[in-house]
């Protein structure tokens, strides 16, 4: 039933509650869906036969990179075409040591941007397909999520 209002001069029209209504409606098989998907692609990450992290690799590789000052150069990286580094040289500078770290660290520098945000949303971060590919695969795509999103 959708909710309808009368004016003074007999107008009816839907009730600014009645978008709400129909939104209700929609909203739990909806959000079922996207459930549902999100889990179906995280056991699909689980599964997957990696064969390496095309990004990670190359972060691993540019202080080798930095030291013989040829960073936009196209570095080849075990499987896929010649990857190239495509951030700012200072971008690098910062990059370089951190990827000398490790991956368990990068992996926790994700998971610790993720205290920036409310909890709720980090949560839902956190139980997302998008949000594990890019912890991962070395992708930095959750830096640029998380400060316009921070509190």
């Amino acid at each position: 039933m959708i909710l309808r209002m009368t004016t003074r001069r007999g107008l009816t029209f839907p009730h600014p509650g009645a978008r709400a209504q129909r939104l209700a409606r929609w909203h739990r098989p909806a959000m079922f869906v996207v459930g549902l998907t999100n889990a179906i692609l995280l056991v699909s990450l689980a599964t997957w036969p990696r064969q390496g992290a095309p990004d990670w690799e190359l972060w691993t590789k540019l202080p080798a990179a930095l030291a013989r000052h040829d960073l936009y150069t196209p570095i080849v990286i075990s499987h896929g075409p010649p990857n190239s580094y495509v951030y700012s040289p200072i971008a690098a500078l910062i990059l370089g040591p951190l990827a000398s770290l490790g991956a368990v660290p990068f992996a926790g520098l994700h998971l610790l941007a993720l205290l920036a945000l409310p909890r709720r949303v980090a949560l839902l971060a956190a139980l997302s397909f998008p949000f594990w590919v890019d912890t991962l695969f070395g992708n930095m795509f959750t830096f640029v999520f998380v400060p316009p999103i921070s509190r």
